[in-house]
């Protein structure tokens, strides 16, 4: 019997997503006789990834522990797998916000335990430990290629590829005082060590992971973080306050919906959003909302004080949207999506995407000793000093020099500017296609790709679907999409 292969790429979270969930859905239609499953990720460590494989004490989850299960129907799953790992620890989740690495060991707890039920069941698993670099498909079959010169073919194939770097700054690359990571922490703290001044390119979440390496290991000097906004995230309350939306809702927008036969567009949703804070908060500081003209430790004294009521209007309300976020996001045309990243986008992302209060905390005295300054930059950064330095404009045309530089300007939205090989060879092949608003087009129902040389069975997780979908920096949301792809999956392999 010949049988249906399935090739999984990439061990993070999305690769443990559908793989853990696939065993579940063949083992329950008694298909997995002639099913075999295939497991590519380079690392030796299932789980970790590069997200949840970090050793560093400052790079915490900025999200609840009982959202962050890694089944769709049991967001709650990793909170009780802690109570009865780290029983200390989930004592204490209420006052601390948990290490990422307690995360990527849970995700590899949970692979190894579907790996061991798969395999009582009968249903073939295979892990490779290498890098796919190539995906061809030919006449409904897909052609893997990986290590020197080996291929294997699949009639599924899943990206679960993890948070790309960006191939930006590659000039840069070859002097060792570059970095272009955050993660891991290891090579940061061995270059920084007789280094005066540190530059952190991103003031978003990865910058702050960054800047929480430094001081974990002991950095003394000065820190410098730079962005085109020169803003930090809002700072996450250890207990977000509830937010009562009386405007932007779903059923509100579905009454738009089947009133005006039409979508609605970002501008209304816009209204609606506003409308709703200001009825929570009816005398709001709009003028600091804007952010910009004020510096950086009077915005993070006034979001800690937010914090400590459990946040602001304007955070409250982005958190309290976070399960409809999508689907409105789907009703928004091509133009308004660009549109939000142009008009919106920094301001959604660092009230959507806030750092833990605890991280915030420590961000705060460094600012007031005067080590650490964020600055407003939009020039491109260049080596100076034959390599040994890095160099910096600020948008007031200030120069700032820098023993040591790390890339921290976070994922990139477009596929053309992921440091990701087999994405790139994809692209040329058509078997992926650019969406405006970034990532890959795709079904948004079942993760297929829609390229024109995609088949019908190439499936698109993660980061790689962020145009289309709006929260895939979530885990508990790319769970709740991958366990539509491997509903979809399954329903494909009993119809043929």
């Amino acid at each position: 019997m010949v049988k249906m292969k399935i090739a999984i790429i990439g061990g993070g979270a999305c690769g443990v997503a559908a793989f853990v969930d696939l065993v579940v859905r063949i083992c329950e239609e008694s298909i997995q006789d002639n099913t075999e499953l295939v497991w590519f990720e380079k690392k030796k460590e299932l789980g970790y990834g590069l997200a949840f494989g970090t050793d560093q004490k400052g790079h915490i989850l900025n999200t609840e522990t009982n959202l962050m299960g890694i089944f769709s129907h049991e967001p709650g799953h990793f909170s009780e797998w802690i109570k009865e790992r780290y029983p200390k620890l989930y004592e204490q989740n209420e006052k601390v916000f948990t290490p990422r690495k307690v995360y990527g060991e849970y995700l590899s707890d949970m692979a190894s335990l579907f790996i061991k039920k798969a395999k009582k069941e009968k249903l073939s698993v295979s892990r490779i430990e290498e890098e796919v670099c190539e995906l061809d498909y030919t006449d409904g079959i897909y052609e893997l290629s990986y290590g020197e010169s080996e291929k294997l073919c699949a009639d599924y194939v899943i990206l679960a590829l993890g948070t790309p770097s960006p191939n930006t700054y590659e000039e840069l690359m070859p002097y060792n005082k570059y970095y272009h990571s955050p993660w891991p922490g290891d090579p940061i703290v061995e270059k920084s060590k007789d280094a005066g001044t540190v530059g952190i390119m991103g003031t978003s979440l990865s910058g702050i992971d960054s800047v929480m390496t430094l001081m974990d290991n002991g950095f003394d000097g000065k820190i410098y973080m730079f962005s085109p906004d020169g803003l930090l995230p809002k700072v996450q309350p250890y207990e977000t306050k509830p937010f009562n939306r009386k405007c932007l809702t779903l059923p509100n927008v579905h009454e738009y919906r089947r009133n005006a036969l039409k979508k609605p567009s970002l501008k209304q949703l816009y209204w609606l959003f506003i409308k709703d804070v200001k009825l929570d908060c009816p005398d709001m500081d709009w003028q600091i909302e804007r952010r910009f003209g004020y510096d950086a430790l009077t915005l993070l004294e006034k979001d800690l004080e937010w914090a400590e009521k459990g946040g602001d209007p304007l955070l409250r309300m982005a958190y309290a949207l976070r399960h409809d976020a999508s689907t409105l996001w789907s009703w928004l045309s091509e133009e308004d999506k660009l549109h939000f990243h142009q008009w919106l986008g920094i301001h959604w992302g660092i009230n959507r995407h806030a750092m833990p209060i605890q991280n915030a905390e420590k961000l705060q005295k460094l600012l007031k000793s005067g080590k650490l300054k964020v600055v407003s930059c939009v020039s491109k950064a260049k080596a100076v000093r034959d390599g040994e330095a890095f160099e910096l404009k600020s948008d007031a045309g200030q120069k700032f020099e820098m023993d040591l530089l790390i890339n921290a300007t976070g994922s990139p939205s477009g596929l053309e500017q992921m440091d990701l090989k087999l994405v790139n060879g994809m692209l040329q092949k058509k078997m992926l296609l650019p969406y405006k608003a970034g990532g890959a087009v795709i079904s948004s129902k079942t993760m297929q790709s829609m390229a024109p040389q995609a088949g019908s069975d190439l499936y698109v997780t993660g980061h790689l679907a962020n145009g289309m979908l709006m929260d895939v920096n979530a885990v508990w949301f790319n769970v709740q999409m991958i366990s539509k792809m491997t509903e979809e999956i399954v329903c494909r392999m009993l119809g043929s």
